[in-house]
């Protein structure tokens, strides 16, 4: 989860500028420290996942290669000019959805299927569950305090598709 954060925000460059200047400056400042230990935590969970199975694995690989993919144009040219949709990035919402799914492999599936599946079912559903929510509404608050940044650089954000008060709808509903 750590080396997607860092891979990613490296990728987007510059998109923090408008929220937080400060952030910015340190990954500029940081920049082959952050790539280096972001690319060997990435590389390093995935192999210690291998030691679980092959299961943990191909989750963990899955996940990995989705982050890596997010910011990358997955839509072939000829068929780009027929969707506004060119990379997972472009999808409203697609953040928040996506970084949730992977604290919920990450922390939930990889360790159950590493365990041989003798975790109980129910548990998991409700630990991944729980993980969903959490992860999904810190990142839609998250959102909420940079809505004027991500209009300005044009990210389609939940705030900025459902604005403010539906996200706050959202979050309350989710919570409850």
């Amino acid at each position: 989860v750590y080396s997607m954060h860092v891979l990613n925000r490296m990728v987007e460059g510059g998109v923090t500028t408008f929220d937080e200047p400060h952030r910015e400056r340190f990954m500029q400042r940081h920049r082959a420290a952050l790539l280096l230990v972001g690319l060997g935590a990435g590389a390093g969970s995935v192999v210690m996942s291998a030691a679980l199975g092959p299961a943990p694995f191909l989750l963990l690989l899955g996940a990995s290669l989705t982050g890596l993919v997010y910011n990358v144009s997955i839509v072939p040219r000829p068929l780009q000019r027929h969707t506004r949709y060119r990379k997972l990035k472009d999808v409203p919402g697609s953040k928040d959805i996506l970084v949730s799914l992977a604290w919920a492999v990450v922390i939930v599936l990889v360790p159950f299927f590493g365990r041989g599946g003798y975790a109980h079912l129910s548990g998991t559903v409700v630990a991944g569950v729980f993980t969903l929510v959490l992860v999904f509404t810190r990142s839609a608050f998250m959102d909420l305090r940079d809505t004027q940044g991500d209009r300005i650089v044009g990210h389609e954000t939940i705030p900025v598709v459902l604005g403010k008060r539906g996200t706050r709808r959202l979050i309350t509903a989710m919570a409850g």
